[in-house]
């Protein structure tokens, strides 16, 4: 379907181009608002870190989880295996706290409740915006953890723009990304892409084969109003083996006698994400914007009749769920030195129960939610915050952050405080909504450009925690159910440091989790080397990776509730044997050559699920008449 796509745009790029010959303008587009489904029109926010499509072009990925590990200081919790529900932690929060958005529209599932960073194409962003604390919490909506905020790409070219990516890596996984778009009429781009993973994995039952394909119509309707619509389709299936089964595996690094939990578990997700979204520059100091979005997903799990729960003892269970989200957006600076953000919400979810997730009935269909936020910027001193009122479950939930910055780009201090509510997922069940307090400092300094340093300390504390207990058949978990625990607290400190000497660039990172949190170590630690030369446009350079952690009670991962266990046999302190990556950028290609583990150590961060061994990854990008 993907290539058929491909062959309709590009037979239409043919027929317009004639025009392009007899008149420049015939398809040439308004300056796009380049804030068109930005976190923020004016730009103004305190973004803990934004990665550019150019910047994460440069980076050896597979999935976007690869550019979050070398270039934050997240911590991830991984099955081992790429494309699966591998999801990274900052600041100590948990894999339901996170926020993902759309070009302002929510991506996390009522269902699930969790996005992993796989799910969402590297290619197909303009950039990616990551909020922490108060920002992320009365923005986006994040429940005491981190908002990752997409904003969609966009192109202006009269010529067909084609990218071409290709990576193949560890145990035959093969990937290829595609995207051509060309301007089809006066003011109107239309973008195709699509992308394609595939492996048989390393462990018996860890396969993988996903492909999406997503559809880009901008319609540049003048110099200060954008609107487009876009389509994302998944089609992602994986085998869920829980993890290889240390009791009866006597080596657990031999793939090859190693045996899993669940030989017989396997899952696959169908989803639509379609979108329509304007936005409106009133002046160049007040922008509107509004979308709608219809989310539709068919889950499927596959499985043996011992692994059925009750009296159903079927072995494909299928449910939808299905929601509605529309969000209203209003940005102005009313001065010189204070902006304001505020904005209405609201979402009509619709979910089928099954074995594994509670039905959605009644007032429980509808959320809504209204925000507003402020930033005033009276240097040396910066104060933000704001509230955020959710409606769920027929009830008004306040949701309030605010911070304060003191400082310059030589040295700052912030605090920020949040308190925030978090629905459970269908995953977890109809449980009593969960509620936190994060408390964050951060400290920044910089020496020059050569120098920078950021240390940032918090504390979290959750009142109605959801854990997650096993239902147990023999020796044999089949499923998990949610339950509340006692308050749970959590606390933690986080340096990450750059150093620019000449052309090389070091990057140390320290991860403290002092208390609170089982499933992360006392101790994460993670060295970058780099070295860039620059010839011309064309750019050569190489990086050395390093990652260590301490002792840690890694979690085990139960795929079919998307859920983690506790458990009480820990992981020993390991190093992931260190990543080497060569590259070289001609022109416009890019070639990537990078060894993995190359001291082929053993590491994990979810106990039962070792990550890969040493393996070598080879990735191409490669852009015409970009």
């Amino acid at each position: 379907m993907c290539l058929l796509a491909w062959l309709i745009l590009a037979s239409a790029c043919a027929i317009a181009a004639p025009m392009v010959s007899d008149s420049s303008a015939a398809d040439s587009l308004v300056q796009p608002l380049p804030f068109h489904g930005a976190v923020s029109a004016l730009g103004r926010l305190d973004v803990y870190r934004t990665f550019t499509r150019d910047a994460i072009a440069g980076l050896p990925y597979r999935t976007l989880e690869d550019v979050l590990d070398w270039r934050t200081a997240s911590y991830t919790l991984s099955t081992g295996a790429i494309g699966d529900w591998n999801v990274p932690l900052l600041f100590g929060e948990r894999p339901r706290d996170h926020a993902v958005r759309a070009d302002g529209m929510p991506m996390t599932s009522a269902a699930v409740g969790i996005v992993p960073p796989a799910m969402m194409s590297p290619e197909f962003l303009e950039q990616v915006d990551l909020l922490v604390g108060s920002d992320a919490t009365i923005l986006a909506g994040a429940s005491s953890g981190t908002a990752y905020w997409f904003q969609q790409p966009w192109y202006n070219t009269r010529t067909p723009y084609t990218r071409v990516w290709y990576c193949q890596s560890a145990y035959d996984f093969l990937a290829t990304d595609g995207v051509l778009s060309q301007n089809v009429a006066r003011n109107v781009n239309a973008t195709l892409g699509f992308r394609r993973m595939v492996t048989p994995g390393r462990y018996p039952n860890q396969w993988l084969d996903v492909w999406n394909t997503r559809a880009l119509l901008r319609w540049n309707v003048s110099p200060v109003l954008n609107l487009s619509l876009v389509h994302r389709f998944a089609n992602w299936g994986l085998g869920a083996n829980g993890g290889v089964d240390p009791t009866i595996s006597d080596d657990p690094t031999n793939e090859r006698t190693a045996q899993v939990f669940y030989s017989k578990l396997d899952e696959r997700l169908f989803r639509h994400d379609v979108a329509l979204l304007g936005t409106y520059q009133l002046s160049p100091h007040r922008v509107a914007s509004a979308g709608i979005a219809v989310q539709l997903e068919q889950w499927n799990l596959y499985r043996t009749p011992a692994l059925a729960i009750g009296a159903d003892s079927s072995t494909h269970v299928l449910w939808r769920n299905d929601a509605v989200n529309g969000f209203v957006r209003w940005e102005e600076q009313l001065a010189s030195e204070l902006i304001a953000i505020a904005g209405a919400e609201a979402s009509v979810v619709a979910a089928g129960g099954s074995d594994y997730t509670a039905p959605q009935t009644g007032s429980d269909r509808f959320q809504g939610a209204g925000f507003g936020y402020v930033r005033w910027d009276a240097s040396p001193v910066v104060i933000r915050g704001g509230l955020r009122l959710l409606l769920a479950r027929g009830q008004l939930f306040p949701i309030a952050g605010a911070a304060v910055r003191v400082g310059d780009r030589a040295f700052a201090v912030t605090f920020d405080g949040s308190r925030t509510v978090r629905i459970p997922s269908l995953a977890e069940g109809l449980l009593p909504p969960e509620r936190a307090w994060l408390l964050m400092v951060r400290l920044e300094t910089a020496f020059d450009s050569a120098v920078r340093v950021a240390v940032t300390g918090y504390w979290r504390r959750y009142d109605n925690p959801i854990v997650a207990e096993p239902i147990v058949r023999g020796d044999t978990i089949i499923a998990t159910s949610g339950a509340v625990a006692s308050p749970m607290h959590r606390s933690g400190l986080t340096v990450e440091t750059l150093w620019r000497i000449g052309r090389l660039q070091l990057r140390p990172q320290l991860v403290f989790s002092f208390t609170g949190a089982r499933e992360l170590p006392f101790l994460y630690a993670t060295l970058s080397l780099g070295y860039e030369h620059r010839i011309g446009r064309n750019r050569i350079g190489g990086e050395l990776f390093l990652r260590a952690r301490t002792q840690v009670f890694a979690d085990r991962f139960i795929p079919q509730s998307w859920s983690y266990l506790p458990m009480e046999i820990p992981l020993s302190a390991a190093t992931d044997g260190g990543t080497v990556m060569l590259w070289a950028q001609l022109g416009n290609a890019t070639v990537k050559l990078a060894m993995g583990n190359v001291l082929s150590a053993y590491y994990a961060t979810l106990s039962t699920f070792p990550q890969l061994d040493r393996h070598i990854t080879l990735s191409v990008g490669w852009s015409f008449f970009d």
